[in-house]
């Protein structure tokens, strides 16, 4: 019987949130894609999913330094105005996912003190950006039931992992999101 590690886990996990992204990006139309929406100030689903993508972009370079800086990203604005290069960045990134074989050792520029250095590690931060990305589609699902009805998500889409486990336990299934 083959033991999942860790950090396979946590890939796997990754790959299927932003598998569930993309399939939620499929499912816009173009314009409800950067489409400025007055429930979240003005921001679009585009500039939520650019957000999501740039910070797995920044633990992959950072992966290759040793150095992770996730406020020194691209702010690449293709990626939050055109959907098609979006899902083709979630594919790259899924990729990218599957060539991660171990849990290394990573330093982390702390965000609000370029001077200090945290020491973290693969599987750290792929959770960190597993949590970030679902904080994240929660409220690009609050987008879409509010602005895009016509677009069918799955209900655990943008629900964190232990409020899906809770109600699996208790059979609870409120308007409990996080």
């Amino acid at each position: 019987m083959h033991v999942m590690t860790t950090t396979t886990r946590l890939i796997n996990e990754a790959f299927e949130i932003i598998e569930q992204l993309k399939i939620a990006i499929l499912e816009l139309e173009q314009h409800d894609y950067n489409c400025n929406l007055t429930i979240v100030d003005g921001n679009t689903i585009g500039m939520h999913v650019r957000h999501i993508l740039e910070f797995y972009k920044s633990l992959e370079k950072g992966a290759e330094l040793n150095l992770v800086d996730y406020d020194a990203r691209e702010r690449n604005l293709e990626l939050e105005t055109n959907k098609l290069t979006a899902i083709k960045e979630i594919e790259r990134i899924q990729n990218w996912l599957q060539t991660i074989v171990d849990d290394s050792k990573i330093e982390i520029l702390h965000q609000s003190q370029k001077d200090m250095v945290l020491t973290s590690s693969m599987s750290r931060e792929l959770a960190y950006n597993l949590e970030h990305a679902i904080h994240h589609m929660a409220i690009i699902k609050i987008c879409i039931k509010h602005s895009f009805p016509y677009v069918r998500i799955e209900e655990n889409f943008g629900v964190a992992y232990a409020t899906i486990q809770y109600r699996a336990l208790t059979n609870v299934h409120s308007k409990l999101s996080a």
